[in-house]
């Protein structure tokens, strides 16, 4: 019998008194970085090698959320802690077997016919819970009624956005659940980047909603100043559009790279790219696996050697458009149009529904997004203000003793960046 040992030292804290917690609802929220989706992801790994019978359903609203999320977490976890021959991992429907034929099965609330196929299940994680509904909560509770193991449990996730979410009502004010609720805070998490530590610290200047939400893990309240109000949600991009990139770089930050179909007065935005402590090389290894063709990267300019070594690599980018007023202009010109979002592109969606303008010290909104949760907002905003207000002329690169030089010649009204 292989003997197995998980340390104290990889866990937080404030999170081990719940390892083996039997409660039939655990609710963990607080602010962003706490590490409480690491501690779950421990916490299942930890019960799916221990137990007998255990058969875990991990979700998210939309099942292709998950990919990203949940099952990249569990994979990068098994692969830190030297436990690849004790899983096999299936990639086409991200189900991971344990040695002793324990599972753990990703599920998506888009796809309840495979939930009611899976048989007695015991355990529910609910990663960013607060984007289910009242009734999704409830069909998966359902569900956990197998006597194959001594106790089933729902747990949930989340950043406590708004008070006007159902869970505030049902599990906090009227505890209807009987649920244990853990709150926690990036300075709960012993492995956090310095750099996040004050990126936190930093909110408390920038937007009191936003800081206590994400910094201090409490509940907010309704978002004022939203700046994109009206927009929807697609299944994916129609044919017979436009297609631009918008490409925002990060590092601490994640880096986004947006995908763009423009179409009449209609405009489809896809996440494409949305990760943190990518290096130049490892972005330009993930652009090129997008297979993107000629279609143009608006970029942002700030940052021209990045721009320079990316094009380099063969790849179509080019600096965004960037005066004085663009940002306004750029978000006047989405507005004035229809905007859908593909379903799956989860970190767009949770940055739409938090972008908003600044205000001053007397609560007058001023014409300036709160620079916090935009990085998606910037890379999409870069490539339709740009592609769209373009001035007339050809744009390219000639190299000049190997270095490469821009020129502008007026005789056309499109960008062309060809290969070299």
């Amino acid at each position: 019998m292989m003997e197995i040992e998980f340390k104290k030292k990889i866990f937080n804290k404030i999170y081990l008194p719940y390892l083996n917690d039997t409660n039939r609802f655990l609710v963990f929220y607080g602010g962003a970085g706490s590490g409480k989706s690491v501690f779950i992801a421990q916490r299942c790994l930890y019960h799916c090698l221990k137990s007998k019978y255990y058969r875990l359903l991990f979700c998210r609203k939309v099942a292709k959320t998950i990919r990203n999320s949940q099952f990249q977490l569990f994979k990068d976890l098994i692969s830190e802690y030297n436990l690849t021959k004790l899983f096999i991992i299936r990639e086409s429907n991200m189900e991971i077997q344990c040695a002793n034929n324990n599972l753990m099965i990703a599920v998506g609330m888009d796809d309840k016919e495979k939930i009611k196929s899976i048989q007695e299940p015991t355990d529910v994680w609910l990663e960013e819970a607060t984007e289910f509904s009242k009734e999704d909560m409830m069909h998966l509770n359902l569900r956990l009624r197998t006597a194959k193991a001594p106790f089933n449990q729902v747990v949930m996730t989340f950043n406590p956005i708004s008070t006007e979410n159902w869970i505030y009502e049902s599990m906090f004010l009227k505890n209807e659940f009987n649920s244990k609720n853990i709150q926690s805070t990036y300075l709960d998490n012993k492995f956090i980047d310095k750099e996040f530590a004050v990126e936190m610290a930093r909110l408390q200047s920038i937007d009191e909603n936003y800081h206590k939400v994400y910094a201090l893990g409490e509940w907010g309240g309704a978002v004022k100043g939203k700046i994109y109000s009206e927009w929807q949600m697609c299944d994916e991009i129609p044919e017979g559009c436009d297609i631009i990139y918008g490409l925002d770089f990060g590092y601490n930050n994640p880096t986004a790279l947006i995908k763009v179909a423009l179409k009449e007065n209609l405009i489809f935005i896809h996440q494409a790219i949305y990760k943190s402590k990518l290096t130049n090389s490892d972005l330009i290894r993930e652009l090129k696996a997008l297979n993107m063709g000629s279609f143009p990267i608006y970029a942002d300019p700030a940052e021209p050697q990045r721009i320079e070594e990316i094009y380099r690599a063969g790849i179509n980018v080019k600096p965004a458009q960037k005066e004085s007023d663009s940002v306004k202009k750029g978000i006047d010109t989405i507005k004035s149009m229809q905007l859908f979002v593909t379903k799956d592109s989860d970190d767009i969606i949770k940055e739409l529904r938090n972008y908003k303008w600044s205000e001053d010290k007397n609560g007058k909104s001023l014409d300036i997004p709160v620079k916090f949760l935009d990085h998606a907002m910037d890379a999409f905003r870069y490539a339709v203000h740009t592609h769209l207000t373009q001035p007339t002329g050809i744009y390219r690169f000639d190299f000049l003793d190997g270095r490469p030089a821009s020129k502008h010649e007026s005789s056309t009204s499109k960008h062309q960046v060809p290969h070299t």
